[in-house]
């Protein structure tokens, strides 16, 4: 979904928070085919989830379960359970000032796979980078202040995805195109990285 969609989509849900369901169905769906175990949220919050969600940081919810907590919570923020189970972890950046500045530090070809080929999520002030490794060995555990204003968000934890809305009104949005795919990639741990640097 593209960013006018999810400028879109806020309107509508300031209007009526009916026409929130088509949007989320949307992004829904790109995160199951993507392969992502999916939580609702309470709508502008981060937590807690509206469903127990320890099932879900081992198995994937199948599509009639989010179908399910689509006709039922109508309105919603959707988390991702990070870890093995979506293959994922998550580096979660205080401010933007804090990503680029690492973003640029490192070598230009990994520095453009990973721009054309993650995910990447502005938040209210920081970013979210999605990271797939091809070895799920590498996936870190949640670790909080890894080097201050990096948290790492790894097996037992979640993040909010796009297009949650925090309770100031603020939205998480994607930046560097839609969700289309996500690489894998051959990577030292970047917790290392990030402790080294």
């Amino acid at each position: 979904m593209s960013g006018k969609s999810v400028d879109k989509f806020v309107e509508g849900i300031k209007k009526d928070n009916k026409n929130m369901a088509p949007y989320v169905k949307d992004f829904l769906r790109n995160y199951y085919m993507l392969g992502f175990s999916v939580i609702p949220i309470r709508f502008r919050d981060k937590r807690p989830p509206l469903v127990h969600w320890a099932e879900y940081m081992e198995r994937r919810p199948t599509w009639n379960e989010i179908e399910q907590w689509i006709n039922t919570y109508k309105v919603f923020n959707i988390g991702i359970v990070t870890g093995k189970v979506s293959q994922i972890f998550v580096l979660d950046f205080d401010n933007k000032n804090l990503f680029w500045k690492w973003f640029n530090s490192l070598d230009l070809g990994f520095r453009l796979t990973l721009y054309n080929f993650t995910l990447k999520v502005y938040t209210n002030r920081g970013v979210h980078m999605y990271i797939r490794p091809k070895d799920l060995d590498q996936i870190p555990d949640t670790a909080m202040q890894v080097v201050e204003g990096l948290d790492i968000k790894g097996e037992k934890g979640y993040v909010l995805a796009p297009p949650s809305v925090r309770e100031d009104g603020r939205k998480y949005f994607f930046f560097r195109g839609d969700v289309v795919k996500v690489k894998t990639h051959s990577l030292l741990p970047l917790s290392k990285k990030l402790v080294e640097d």
